[in-house]
């Protein structure tokens, strides 16, 4: 499982990539730390959202 992760972190930033300038490699750094980026938001704020919603029901 870990190394399937991998695989579609790294076929992700690929992809991302594609759509930019292929032949720097800055670009591929670029498109995987904005993949990384995106999916951390995607999980931090509805923690955040929920940790809300749970303060405010409790009162």
């Amino acid at each position: 499982m870990t190394i399937a992760s991998i695989i579609g972190v790294g076929y992700s930033a690929w992809a991302i990539g594609q759509f930019y300038n292929q032949k720097k490699i800055l670009t591929y750094i670029k498109s995987l730390s904005a993949y990384i980026l995106g999916m951390v938001s995607f999980w931090i704020f509805p923690v955040l959202i929920g940790t809300i919603l749970d303060l405010f029901n409790k009162h």
